[in-house]
């Protein structure tokens, strides 16, 4: 299944629940084609004010300004089909972190979907067997350095392509997987990208990622990685997972809420699938209606630490 750019919703049509799914399927890394163009990100006096106002919001938040954040390093996401069974995802690598941020901005979404910078990121969710042989999926604990739902979590690595190394998503999730876990190439198998969202909370598009690994969960915990996120290995099984995913949503960042569904699916479902969908788009228009989301993001993410203190 594929869907061309159009299908992004805008402010106006935030039909979610969260994400909204673009492309789905099962494509292997040399399936997988970047098409580059530029200058498709359209800009303007006005959209250029807006991203500025959102970008020096940000800033007052006490992040400090890096060399290179207000320079092109990261691709927008333009579209994607699937021709021929390659999955194409056409971007525009002009996009700075500065971009990124601000295309947050809902005033800006409502000047159009050609002004609103969205960059392209990865996720991978890793699947290990414990000592006993039952199959869990790592989430990645966020840390408070994170700009987006600080001590929420995703699923166990991800991050975004560089455009000054010419990264292919495959290429940025491996690296995203060696840098956050400690896991080389050869210690992981299995390899496969299974879809594309557009996020609506974050204003990004994820590409998502499924793989396996030999090591344990413990293996993997002894492993030295950066400081970005704490990893801990949670149970798959149908009915603690799909507990798990709907009093955790709000802590969640959206890329990795759909990826945790579509593994569901692969396990559970279409049916499955379509009663969790249903279940959270209920939380989502609370969310979207409510006056303090950040209180309420808060309060999940409390419930998460006491759920994943003991794993």
């Amino acid at each position: 299944m594929a869907r061309n750019n159009k299908n992004i919703p805008s402010s106006k049509n935030q039909e979610g629940p969260f994400f909204k799914l673009l492309v789905e399927g099962k494509f292997l890394p040399n399936q997988i084609k970047i098409k580059k163009g530029f200058g498709i990100l359209k800009r303007n006096l006005k959209s250029e004010l807006l991203i500025e106002n959102e970008w020096q919001k940000f800033l007052t938040s006490g992040f400090k300004l890096r060399s290179g954040d207000t320079k092109p390093s990261r691709y927008h996401f333009v579209g994607a089909k699937v021709k021929n069974g390659q999955l194409i995802i056409k971007v525009d690598p002009t996009i700075s972190y500065r971009d990124a941020i601000g295309g947050r901005s809902l005033k800006l979404k409502k000047m159009g979907r050609k002004f609103v910078p969205v960059p392209i990121g990865v996720v991978a969710a890793i699947i290990a067997k414990t000592n006993s042989g039952e199959e869990k999926l790592g989430i990645a604990i966020r840390n408070l350095k994170h700009d987006y739902k600080p001590g929420g979590y995703s699923v166990t690595a991800g991050g975004n392509a560089q455009t000054q190394d010419k990264e292919t998503p495959t290429e940025t999730v491996i690296r995203e997987i060696k840098e956050e876990t400690g896991l080389s190439p050869k210690e992981i198998y299995g390899l496969i990208c299974r879809g594309i969202t557009y996020n609506i909370g974050s204003s990004t598009a994820g590409v998502i990622f499924f793989v396996q690994t030999h090591l344990t969960p413990v293996d993997i915990s002894s492993k030295i990685h950066d400081d970005e996120n704490r990893i801990v290995f949670i149970p798959i099984r149908k009915k603690w997972f799909e507990k798990f995913i709907i009093e955790t949503a709000l802590a969640s960042v959206e890329d990795g809420l759909a990826a945790m569904l579509l593994l569901g699916k692969d396990r559970y479902g279409e049916k499955w699938f379509e009663k969790m969908m249903k279940s959270l788009s209920k939380i989502w228009t609370k969310y979207i209606i409510g006056e303090n989301r950040k209180k309420m993001e808060q309060k999940v993410i409390r419930k998460l630490k006491k759920l994943t203190k003991n794993l």
